[in-house]
């Protein structure tokens, strides 16, 4: 098996895994973050729904990418389509201003309502550093969710997640507008966009894991 077809096939899993989990069980990016408020009446439906639609959009947009990025890689051997090309793009786009809209009222609404003192309790004496080596998480991403979990700040991680969405919109508004320029696009941003997907996806499912342990 040649190393082309290799790496083809890992981005077709990879594109499926998430796209199944987008569509089906959207349980990686900041799940059961809206447990920590307190809310009136029945409006916490809205923030335990608007939740896992963010992160379907997010991961939708991350599957058109890597997508793109599959193509990119088998350049050398296939003939590349830019109107192809600019359509995965155009999509990824789409998703991640959906995204983006969905989680600035997931902010507003964490900002208006309170927190959940038995939660905060159980954040605050949560034994992430036990949680993090049993799990076989990244120490780097996963000390980011710790510091802000660790001190209640469930705000804090939600305004986080929203910040990646706005730079990672940048990055690919930026990509695809090199592309309708016709400039052969530097490999260093694929490789920034796929890292601030790949970041920011780790960051949203260690809190979603951090919540469903608690």
């Amino acid at each position: 098996m040649t190393k082309h077809v290799l790496k083809s096939k890992i981005s077709i899993v990879i594109i499926l895994l998430l796209f199944i989990t987008a569509h089906g069980f959207s349980h990686w990016w900041a799940n059961y973050a809206e447990n920590g408020f307190v809310v009136p009446g029945d409006s916490l439906t809205g923030m335990k729904n608007d939740i896992p639609d963010g992160a379907g959009y997010f991961l939708n947009a991350y599957s058109k990418t890597l997508s793109f990025m599959n193509k990119l890689e088998l350049s050398g051997k296939n003939v590349i389509d830019p109107v192809e090309l600019k359509s995965l793009l155009e999509e990824a786009l789409k998703d991640m201003e959906s995204a983006r809209a969905i989680y600035t009222r997931i902010t507003d609404e964490a900002d208006t309502n309170s927190y959940n003192r038995e939660i905060i309790a159980a954040l605050m004496k949560f034994d992430y550093d036990t949680f993090m080596v049993s799990n076989g998480m990244n120490r780097e991403i996963f000390l980011e969710v710790k510091e802000k979990l660790s001190a209640g700040d469930i705000r804090g991680c939600l305004a986080k997640l929203h910040e990646d969405i706005i730079a990672i919109t940048g990055l690919l508004e930026n990509v695809l507008k090199k592309l309708n320029e016709g400039i052969m696009l530097p490999l260093a941003e694929t490789w920034a966009l796929n890292q601030e997907f790949s970041r920011s996806l780790l960051y949203g499912q260690y809190v979603s894991q951090v919540f469903g342990s608690l």
